[in-house]
């Protein structure tokens, strides 16, 4: 684990650098930096981001035999304002994680419609929509040294408050059985009423979420403070620096500290 431990002659305590996210009391040791940054991509303003995030999500999407889950690139730039919430080693420079974030147009149907649409509910459901500003989460990925770290949480309540920044009044998001129970703690609910569905194969049982990016009603409540945080920085254009993971599982995992 990688300690500052300069103290500053004049305040009598640990400097604090600029970019500290966390509050840092008199006296306190105060890590070197920053792990990861977090910024809101324009993909279509930055498409070698938007390719870099398609070609490493697509290697570990395979490694779970889930590739099939996975919004082709193609599709992703021609929708409606894609968005990236993309997280990077702020020592390499290297992506090694992010959520796409895609904002629904008359005319551009959002991934979860072109992969189950068809179906009677969702008919019933995507009626709906028109005329109202609607967003989907989708394709989180990670690197596996940042796989249980508490990355993919905050990437996520990220992707929440790009999703208010945007201008979405409702968020949707489709997830398999294997995490729905994780997308209930991040404030990503399942709708019950619209069914499940075998989607992207008879081994998945996946269902329709929503989220709340007006009031994040559905983050629970100990949550929102800091994704109405997350908000408010990416509305003035501020990245986000993260290093909320416990550093002795990162340690152990291979990952800088």
């Amino acid at each position: 684990m990688a300690i500052d431990e300069q103290t500053d002659r004049h305040a009598g305590r640990a400097s604090i650098p600029e970019w500290a996210s966390a509050e840092v009391g008199a006296g306190s040791l105060v890590l070197s930096g920053p792990a990861l940054r977090l910024d809101l991509i324009d993909a279509q303003r930055d498409p070698d981001i938007a390719a870099d995030c398609y070609r490493k999500k697509q290697t570990c999407y395979a490694r779970f035999g889930a590739a099939a889950a996975s919004v082709s690139l193609s599709d992703g730039i021609s929708a409606e304002d894609l968005h990236l919430v993309t997280a990077t080693d702020c020592d390499s420079g290297a992506i090694v994680a992010s959520v796409s974030v895609y904002r629904r147009g008359a005319d551009k149907p959002l991934p979860i419609e072109r992969a189950i649409g068809h179906h009677a509910s969702m008919r019933a459901e995507i009626a709906g929509w028109d005329g109202r500003r609607i967003a989907e989460m989708s394709g989180l990925w990670a690197e596996d040294a940042w796989r249980k770290t508490g990355l993919s949480e905050s990437l996520l309540h990220a992707a929440m408050a790009a999703c208010r920044v945007l201008g979405a009044e409702k968020i949707v998001a489709f997830g398999h059985q294997h995490l729905l129970g994780f997308y209930e703690t991040v404030g990503l609910l399942p709708d019950a009423s619209l069914g499940r569905f075998s989607y992207p194969d008879p081994s998945y049982v996946s269902t329709v979420m929503r989220a709340d990016p007006l009031g994040f009603l559905t983050v629970p409540a100990g949550k929102r403070a800091r994704v109405f945080g997350f908000a408010e920085g990416m509305a003035r254009g501020e990245p986000i620096f993260w290093r909320g993971f416990d550093e002795c599982i990162a340690a152990e995992r291979g990952v800088r500290a």
